[in-house]
């Protein structure tokens, strides 16, 4: 027989659009008078902007607003929405109520009935509602508790652990970190839809899950390595099913049965591509970003009919690239096709603060930025949340490498249930998700969580036996990337110095977080195989400030509320007011203070990367601090929460460019250096100046250059030029 082409053609509606709304429920003692009604709410978004949209709280990024909106991340909420579907839905064999992301506990009812619960920021979550939905008019509720009371209630049931600073115990929830507060961030924690929603009809099979493995098998020969997982429904009579698999730009194809394993509802198929001689993709300055179409079919095929026919189909991008981590006798050094790659980069935070800033065009602008300050790397840090496909497209087009944390940071983390469960399948969802892309090169367990167990104090709060996240990092984590994309390397931690009996944050080993500095000239201190973090705080723009009412009021040179934005450890006379006074003159006015400041925040990071450029074969990595910001303030960021570039993120553009002058005391001297990363060769004469502490040229002189393609070469000796630099004076180089 023919098989029924309706029936195997999936429906689809989407639920995002709709007139939705939001509202307190449960316990509202703390929901201001004013706020009891309800209001419209934007899916995706969360119900921070929903509120601030009908005008019923400030922004927190604006002035004080921080302080008066705490209730909101104490409150449970409700969204709600109704929706029509035609009689012609309810035919299909399956119907799914699928949402890209719920943050985070949620249970959802539909027509009263409750269908599902949710747990995860980092899953999708797919409910079936068949037997629920109906003709006409459905109501769909989606509750969710707040975040701080789960937080709360889960630590009290199963043991508190230490987390850093005065934060909430973030730990007891599989959500982004540092919305509960961190060292460049408010306290703001909140919920709502952030992902689309939608209703999928199907019937017979769909495809649930495709995740590519490129192989490079030895020479030319290299092969895509599909693992698609076929969810099955019914099985009309005399009906087979494929995977089919192509890749048309190269002539590759593929197919395999699906057969079903008694009453399995899910099935893995597995089939190859093999392909000889692709183009590369390379990271950007060591070659061409090659990407190729890859399409999977599943198809239908009635045994006596005329043919198969396609019942769902998915397309993506791959690129065929080799990666290797090279940490024998404690080095850190990735290779990328066979050989060895420089990394520039730097850590990347959430963009902004809700769901509704993480834009492709804001965000594509900020990884343009990145390309632009002469990067090659993003770290997308275990503190925040994995980033959308479309993220991850950008970089694969950029040729930008993308070393991915595993959502973990600062903290001991329970290993009991359902966190267990949860970490599990977030890991296999994401390490699948993420398998496509070739700019992923490296996933790491997380952010300081070792490093804060033995040297923070943590083990010490700690109960005897408590769980504190190991397993996750030693063994689930690597386990799944093993099992799903063996191809990426896996590290245990950042940092971490490759072996459980050496320091995690030892400087020789490894990968390394340099915050032991209190001036320039310490950072030379420290040359570890690769730098993941390290940075200066700096204010935002002016214009930044000024917009989120941050300015000098009633004769003060630095305003208050940019000092109660202060987060860093150590504080205003850490990071800035101490580093300050034995620099600059003192400010008269906040602009001179601002200036002085951002200044400040440019000499120490640009010092650090020429320090480290100039050994490339002591430290093959060099990630700054962070990229990015999510509110107006003081952070170690590049580039502000409005966009815009502070003076550190022109020195770092400097100091990362392909042709670098610096002067740098090695070679038991101090000397003029000429780093060429170009495949030409470079000629030039370069003026070298001493300066005094707070400015003032002392002595000037012009130097020749001759530096051959892929090289680190010592020019001159500096003292010969202009004489020897005392600790307080600074030696500049420029070309003529």
């Amino acid at each position: 027989m023919v098989p029924d082409t309706r029936m195997n053609t999936m429906f689809s509606q989407e639920l995002s659009s709709l007139p939705w709304t939001v509202h307190a429920v449960g316990d509202i003692s703390r929901v201001p008078g004013g706020v009891r009604g309800r209001y419209r709410a934007s899916v995706p978004g969360c119900v921070h902007t929903d509120l601030m949209d009908a005008g019923l709280i400030p922004d927190p990024a604006i002035g004080d607003g921080e302080l008066h909106v705490q209730w909101v991340s104490w409150t449970d909420w409700a969204y709600e929405c109704e929706f029509a579907v035609d009689s012609s839905v309810l035919g299909h064999q399956e119907i799914d109520l699928v949402f890209e992301c719920l943050d985070t506990v949620a249970t959802v009812e539909l027509n009263g009935v409750e269908v599902g619960r949710a747990a995860s920021e980092f899953i999708p979550h797919r409910f079936s509602v068949a037997g629920v939905l109906r003709t006409g008019t459905n109501r769909l509720s989606v509750r969710f508790t707040s975040p701080l009371r789960h937080v709360h209630a889960e630590a009290a049931r199963l043991g508190t652990r230490p987390v850093n600073g005065d934060w909430d115990p973030y730990v007891f929830i599989r959500k982004c970190a540092s919305g509960f507060q961190w060292d460049w961030g408010p306290r703001a924690a909140t919920c709502g839809i952030t992902g689309g929603v939608r209703l999928e009809g199907w019937s017979g099979a769909r495809i649930e899950r495709v995740v590519p493995v490129v192989r490079h098998n030895g020479g030319s020969a290299w092969s895509v390595d599909l693992s698609v997982c076929v969810e099955l429904s019914g099985l009309g009579e005399g009906e087979r099913r494929w995977v089919y698999a192509c890749m048309p730009e190269l002539g590759a194809e593929s197919s395999v049965e699906v057969v079903r394993s008694g009453a399995a509802t899910q099935v893995w198929a597995s089939l190859r591509c093999e392909v000889s001689d692709p183009g590369l993709w390379w990271p950007r300055g060591a070659g061409p970003q090659r990407v190729y179409r890859l399409v999977v079919q599943l198809r239908v095929e009635a045994m006596d009919g005329p043919g198969a026919i396609v019942v769902a189909e998915q397309n993506c991008r791959v690129g065929f690239r080799s990666i290797r981590l090279d940490d024998a006798g404690g080095r850190f050094s990735l290779v990328v096709n066979g050989r060895p790659v420089q990394c520039k980069g730097a850590n990347w935070i959430p963009e902004g603060l809700w769901a509704r800033d993480r834009t492709w065009e804001r965000v594509s602008r900020r990884l343009g930025q990145l390309v632009d300050a002469n990067m090659n790397m993003v770290r997308v840090w275990g503190g925040g949340r994995y980033e959308p496909g479309w993220f991850y497209d950008l970089c694969d087009e950029m040729g930008i490498m993308v070393w991915q944390d595993f959502m973990f940071a600062c903290a001991c983390y329970p290993e009991e249930e359902p966190i267990w469960s949860l970490v599990e399948a977030e890991a296999r969802h994401q390490v699948g998700r993420l398998a496509r892309h070739p700019a992923v090169v490296m996933w790491c367990g997380g952010n300081e969580t070792n490093w804060a167990f033995e040297s923070w104090g943590f083990r010490e709060k700690l109960r005897p036996g408590q769980t504190w996240g190991k397993a996750y990092w030693e063994d689930v984590l690597p386990r799944v990337v093993r099992e799903v994309n063996s191809t990426v390397p896996y590290w245990v931690n950042s940092p971490w110095s490759g072996s459980g009996g050496v320091h995690p944050n030892d400087a020789g080993r490894g990968d390394h977080h340099t915050w032991e500095v209190a001036r320039p000239a310490d950072y030379r201190g420290y040359t570890p195989p690769f730098v993941a973090e390290f940075g200066w705080q700096g204010p935002s723009d002016g214009a930044t400030l000024a917009e989120a009412g941050v300015s000098a009021k009633g004769g003060e040179i630095v305003p208050a509320e940019l000092v109660r934005r202060q987060r860093g450890p150590g504080g205003m006379e850490r990071w800035l007011f101490g580093p300050m006074r034995g620099m600059f003159a003192e400010a008269g006015s906040f602009g001179k203070w601002l200036s002085q400041a951002q200044e400040l925040q440019a000499r120490y990071v640009a010092a650090y990367i020429e320090w480290l450029r100039v050994q490339p074969d002591r430290c093959s990595g060099i990630l700054v601090w962070q990229f990015n910001d999510a509110w107006p303030g003081l952070s170690w960021s590049l580039i502000d929460s409005a966009g815009r570039e502070k003076p550190v993120y022109f020195a770092v553009q400097r100091a990362f460019a392909p042709r670098l002058l610096t002067s740098q005391p090695l070679e038991g001297s101090w000397g003029v250096y000429a780093i060429n990363e170009t495949g030409e060769r470079w000629k030039g004469t370069a003026v070298v100046r001493r300066l005094g502490a707070r400015g003032g040229e002392l002595a000037v002189a012009r130097v020749e250059i001759d530096a051959l393609p892929g090289t680190v070469k010592r020019v001159a000796a500096v003292t010969t030029l202009v004489g020897e630099p005392s600790e307080e004076e600074r030696i500049t180089v420029d070309l003529e």
